[in-house]
Parts: structure tokens; C-alpha cells; sequence
């Protein structure tokens, strides 16, 4: 963490602090809606507290450096608002007024409204805690393996806890499979497809793609599913990519957006089973859904984009069984190549895919001649 970050964040924590604080002697002076005031106050408390520790493990300059930044501030922001809120609310308590006297329900239904609020700040914050825990982290830089049994009680817990606890679970899996894909050696260490604990991660994201029916979960999963693509061999790609195959008919576009992502790091040339992993996808029927999402003029360039690079990889790497397979691929990326629609879009934002759709046509046509 550079210095002038970490000052900032130092001074940002500084004044949450002091929010907090402020919220606190507002809740002492109220004298309506006291029990909604204390249990708020109670709740502010506990912020305040997780707030100050954040502020102690960011002190010792933690060397987490992966950490999305975006991740970070939004939580912080969020905190703030919040806060914001609750100091508002309590100090609208401190006076007796007709409002307060006439519409006790309307000021109710605001105290319970930023209780699910505040418990999803504590949440959050609780994740960062995890994050910039020094003990923690220099686990994960060293590439140690013992992580993974903590993330062991991570899965359960969250196998038997709420939506608000998966999704804070799976904050924290994005995050450090973040750090796996570009660290080869916590990787390896720590990601053995033989280990327990890898293989409780796995079947966790794999349940939760399939299932869930929230989109952020489902995101998640698939990002977390996506930044592993490494550690899976050909001998266990099979449901791993069956599910993320399944995600091209979500009707959901962010869904879809990322499942293809997540497929093009098994595809692409930095994987080094791509040709077993594109095979794979090629069986699974994953061309076939490709031609049908490309073929839908009205989709999102991004989704096009992402569509047509997944094709163009699996074009030049996977061995076709049927040639009407190959056909298929094959005028589907002439389609977009070719069409006003694909110049509209994805081809013409991106000339390198242009390149990429080029040397996949030149591939296609050179093992399988028209």
C-alpha cells in the first residue's frame, strides 16, 4: 500500500470514527422513540468499533496489495451515507414535535429501514476486516495453504447462514481467487484440486451459480469460478464447465457477461489446457449457444463482444465431431464480421477482435475446408 493511500484511507476511517461518535451522543439526548434509538445506537456502536480496528490493522501498512480499491471505498462510502442517516434520524428525536406525535409509524418504518442498513455496513465492513487482517494476509502472500481451512468454516457457515452472509463470503472468495489468478504460487499451494478445502470452495460456487436467485451471488461465483480456471485439469472440467456453459441462457445479461468471461480464461492461450478445455465446451453445446446469442441483434455490445471472442477461441483450438458444427461457428463469426449490426457494435469498439475473429476464420478454414 503506497503512502499517500494508505494516509488517505487513515483520515477517511478518521472520520467515519467520528460520525459514529456523533450518532452516539445524538441517540443519549433522544427522548422519543428511545428502544428504536438504543438498538440503533447499539448498532452504531458496533460499526464504530469494527471502524477502529479497520483503522489499526490499515495502520500497520497490511501488504494485501490485490484489494480492489473500487471494493473499498464503495463499502466506505456506504458507511458514510448511512451514518448520515442515523445521525439525521436521531437527532429529529431529541426534540418532542406534533409530526413525531402524529406519525409514529412513519418513523418507525424509517428506524427498521436503517437497521437492515446498518447490519449490512456491519457486514461489509466485516469482510474488510477479514481482508486487512495482517495475520491474514501474510498467509495469503506467503502462499500458504492454512487459509483453506478457515475457509473451510467459511463455506459452512455460509451453507447455513442467510443471503447477507453468502454474499459477504463471497466477497471475500472474489478477492483472494483475484490474488490466486495472478500469484502461481498461491495457486498452487493453496488451490490443490486434491484439497478439501479447495474442493469445498469449488462445490460452494458451483451450488450457488446453479441456484441461487440472486444476481450479485451469481456474479460473484462465476468471477471467483473464472479466476481458478487454472487449477482445473481435464479429468475435472467437466461439471465446472458444464455449469458455466448452463449460464448462457440466463436470461440475465451481467450474468451472461460474465459467464463468457469466465469460459474465455479456460479457452485462451494462457491456459495451458485450452484446446481440452475448448473440446469440452464443444460437447457441452457451447457453440451452439454461442450462434443463438450472437445471432440476437437486440443483445448488449459487451455480451456480443465477450460472445465473439469465447467463439472465435474455441474455433481455432477445439477438434469439431460434426461438420455441421463447424459450419456453425463459422458463419456466425462471417455473420458479425460482415453485418451492420456486428460493425455497429463489438467489431467496430474493438479492432483487435476483428484480428481475433480473422485468425479464427483462417484456422476453421485451413482444418476444415469448405
Amino acid at each position: 500500500m503506497r503512502p499517500h493511500q494508505k494516509q488517505i484511507i487513515e483520515n477517511v476511517l478518521k472520520e467515519l470514527v467520528s460520525q459514529a461518535t456523533q450518532v452516539e451522543d445524538a441517540v443519549a439526548q433522544a427522548k422519543l422513540f428511545r428502544v428504536n434509538c438504543r438498538k440503533m445506537g447499539m448498532m452504531v456502536c458496533q460499526l464504530s468499533q469494527m471502524l477502529l480496528t479497520l483503522l489499526r490493522y490499515v495502520s500497520l501498512d497490511p501488504v494485501l496489495l490485490y484489494m480492489n480499491p473500487n471494493h473499498y471505498f464503495s463499502t466506505i462510502s456506504m458507511v458514510s451515507r448511512i451514518l448520515d442517516q442515523a445521525l439525521s434520524l436521531a437527532c429529529t428525536c431529541k426534540r418532542k414535535t406534533i409530526f413525531c406525535h402524529l406519525f409514529p409509524a412513519m418513523n418507525r418504518t424509517r428506524f427498521h429501514k436503517l437497521y437492515r442498513l446498518l447490519d449490512a455496513c456491519i457486514a461489509d465492513t466485516n469482510r474488510l476486516l477479514i481482508i486487512y487482517d495482517p495475520g491474514f494476509n501474510r498467509l495469503l502472500a506467503n502462499g500458504s495453504p492454512f487459509p483453506l481451512a478457515s475457509w473451510s468454516c467459511m463455506v459452512t457457515a455460509a451453507h447455513s447462514g442467510d443471503e447477507l452472509h453468502l454474499h459477504q463470503t463471497l466477497m471475500i472468495l472474489t478477492e483472494i481467487t483475484t490474488r490466486a489468478e495472478c500469484n502461481i504460487d498461491l495457486r498452487c499451494k493453496a488451490f490443490k484440486t486434491n484439497s478439501p478445502g479447495a474442493k469445498a470452495i469449488v462445490e460452494l460456487l458451483l451450488n450457488v451459480i446453479q441456484e441461487s436467485e440472486v444476481r450479485t451471488s451469481k456474479v460473484l461465483a462465476i468471477r471467483s469460478i473464472g479466476s481458478l480456471a487454472r487449477i482445473f485439469r481435464e479429468s475435472n472440467n467437466h461439471p465446472v464447465l458444464r455449469v458455466l456453459v448452463s449460464q448462457l441462457e440466463n436470461g440475465d445479461g451481467e450474468v451472461v457477461t460474465e459467464a463468457l468471461v469466465a469460459l474465455t480464461k479456460f479457452a485462451c492461450d494462457h491456459n495451458h489446457l485450452c484446446r481440452q478445455h475448448s473440446n469440452m465446451m464443444i460437447e457441452l453445446s457451447a457453440a451452439q449457444l454461442l450462434v443463438k446469442l450472437l445471432s440476437e441483434g437486440e443483445r448488449e455490445w459487451w455480451v456480443q463482444f465477450h460472445g465473439l471472442e469465447l467463439m472465435c477461441r474455441i474455433a481455432s483450438k477445439a477438434d469439431y465431431s460434426e461438420a455441421v458444427e463447424h459450419d456453425r461457428v463459422a458463419t456466425a463469426i462471417r455473420h458479425l464480421l460482415t453485418s451492420e449490426s456486428g460493425r455497429r457494435t463489438a467489431v467496430s469498439r474493438h479492432p483487435e477482435l476483428k484480428e481475433l475473429a480473422t485468425k479464427a476464420l483462417d484456422c476453421l478454414t485451413l482444418y476444415y475446408p469448405e
